[in-house]
């Protein structure tokens, strides 16, 4: 399990965070958050502990933070283009907005969130001075409490959607947000939803930055077809294309 997660994921991040004491490896940071149980209760108390030690080591060296679970697959590229209109010093979250449990929404835990630098200051000040951020009781449902924590500090929940209104942080695999049949018979997806839901090729954005559930083979899967494969006499790489144009073109005189 470990080793996809550092080969997939780690070499893309400046800082990747861990909670596994024993694992130090060379462009790896790794802590250990003290909490004994793995399970899915302790959730809350391990992003807390992430978000503890984020402030406390690495504040103003970095613009973002950003929390996934073990089976999110993270397209940084994606990531980093998103963030690019946004400013790290406004307080803020992004990600799946769901409706329930906040008036701004909270963010799919499981999709991912990114929180700004300034947002990040302010949900970490609010673990020490504010009940609603949920200092003292552990739950699995850390994404609902991080929801209503970033709202009772002042930091806004910020909607994600590409310019076609379709979602780029999603909460399933591929096959299952494609699957129009499948995402139908999900009433509480809907139910639960800030926006419709779409299927089909309209479920997701051409620059998703998340799919859930992910096991490990499928982490090598998507790592492949995304960065390895090219189909012959398509061009993604612009800059590459402009290159071999050039190079080809007869020359005018």
């Amino acid at each position: 399990m470990e080793n996809y997660k550092t080969s997939v994921h780690a070499k893309r991040f400046p800082l990747f965070f861990k909670n596994y004491k024993h694992l130090e490896r060379p462009g790896f940071g790794a802590s250990g958050s003290g909490v004994e149980n793995e399970g899915r209760n302790s959730l809350w108390d391990k992003t807390k502990f992430g978000i503890r030690e984020a402030v406390k080591h690495f504040d103003g060296k970095f613009d973002y933070f950003f929390k996934a679970d073990d089976d999110t697959y993270v397209i940084m590229e994606n990531l980093r283009k998103l963030l690019m209109d946004q400013d790290p010093n406004e307080p803020f979250v992004m990600g799946k907005r769901f409706k329930p449990f906040a008036k701004q929404g909270y963010l799919s835990g499981g999709a991912g969130y990114v929180i700004s630098r300034a947002g990040l200051q302010r949900i970490a000040e609010g673990l020490n001075t504010n009940s609603k951020c949920g200092t003292d009781h552990h739950t699995w449902a850390e994404d609902v409490v991080l929801g209503a924590c970033a709202e009772a500090t002042g930091v806004k929940t910020l909607d994600s959607l590409d310019e076609f209104g379709r979602e780029r942080f999603h909460p399933f695999d591929c096959a299952f947000m494609l699957n129009e049949a499948a995402l139908n018979a999900t009433t509480w997806f809907a139910n639960y939803s800030y926006h419709q839901v779409k299927g089909g090729k309209e479920c997701c954005s051409d620059y998703s930055v998340t799919f859930h559930y992910v096991n490990p083979g499928q982490m090598y899967v998507y790592d492949f077809f995304l960065y390895h494969l090219h189909p012959y006499g398509i061009f993604r790489d612009y800059n590459r294309l402009i290159k071999l144009m050039k190079n080809n073109l007869p020359t005018v005189r």
